[in-house]
């Protein structure tokens, strides 16, 4: 008697979910080229929309180092009159017509997810953020792609708009000035005047503590001497309390240190709160409180126009 066949019906989840990314990536790149062929040169909006375009395709990288891992994957548990054809194809085919699953548009990309409600959000999108920078770990991750996929990430969550040139200002001035870190968040006060409310650190992925003490003693300098005295960036200036104020963060986007800096503390400034993306909800409410655009404009009277 003949042994019967067996239907090969391999795990495709993780395939599905990233040809889902691939698909959302590449309609939103082909959207913000479409943008920036119609923005002046050099105006902010163009410079934003570039913005946007580098952090998606350092997202297409590191998808195409992962699509490749599963196909690999799959390919091992196929038979060899399935491996490396039609059932594979069939899978990016029916991906490219659109019936593949989206994770990063849904989640990591919506605004205010650290905040969301919806049952298993925040704590399925931290899980995801913890596990790619585990499975990055030792993988060269620098400054401009921990910011891509991390930082950048974890801001939407907290409800600053990434796309808004009015909340998120990225390594060059307005105008005339001196950057301070590496991202600057920031609103409008009463008189619309645009203003500093959050300066941002960002070091590699791998970065020691030894390294994100340094970059402390260094955003704490820049802040001193180019934020709160002289002219260099006099505009941008926040006063709270009639003195000059601003939130920073330093982070290697697996771990976060906030600090409040102001002129009246002489030495060092301790921090106010620490995250982790491996700790996830042990003190999100704490970090939500200190960074989040709505408690950050509502503590230092600031608004988004």
């Amino acid at each position: 008697m003949s042994k019967p066949n067996t239907a090969v019906t391999p795990d495709t989840r993780t395939l599905d979910r990233l040809l889902g990314e691939f698909r959302e990536l590449h309609a939103g790149v082909g959207s913000n080229l479409v943008k920036l062929a119609k923005a002046p040169r050099f105006s902010d909006a163009y410079h934003d929309t570039l913005a946007v375009l580098y952090s998606q395709l350092t997202l297409a990288k590191f998808l195409a180092e992962e699509l490749q891992t599963e196909m690999d994957r799959l390919d091992d548990q196929l038979p060899e009159d399935l491996s490396n054809s039609a059932y594979l194809k069939g899978k990016i085919c029916a991906a490219a017509e659109g019936k593949g699953e989206s994770f990063m548009s849904d989640d990591l990309f919506r605004l205010g997810w650290l905040e969301n409600t919806d049952l298993g959000l925040a704590s399925r999108c931290l899980t995801t953020l913890a596990d790619k920078a585990a499975q990055y770990k030792d993988a060269g991750v620098f400054e401009d792609d921990t910011r891509a996929i991390f930082v950048e990430p974890l801001l939407r969550g907290l409800g600053w708009d990434t796309f808004d040139h009015g909340q998120v200002d990225r390594e060059y001035p307005r105008g005339e000035g001196k950057m301070i870190g590496d991202i600057w968040l920031g609103g409008f006060d009463y008189q619309k005047k645009w203003k500093i409310a959050v300066v941002l650190e960002v070091k590699s992925l791998d970065s020691s503590r030894a390294r994100m003490r340094v970059a402390y003693e260094q955003l704490r300098g820049d802040v001193l001497d180019n934020l709160f005295s002289g002219s260099t960036n006099e505009q941008f200036r926040l006063y709270f309390d009639d003195k000059p104020f601003v939130r920073g963060i330093v982070t290697n986007g697996r771990s976060w240190t906030v600090y409040n800096f102001d002129p009246s503390v002489p030495e060092e400034h301790k921090p106010i709160c620490e995250f982790d993306l491996q700790a996830g909800s042990d003190n999100k409410a704490e970090f939500i409180q200190w960074t989040a655009k709505r408690y950050v404009f509502k503590e230092l009277g600031l608004s988004e126009h």
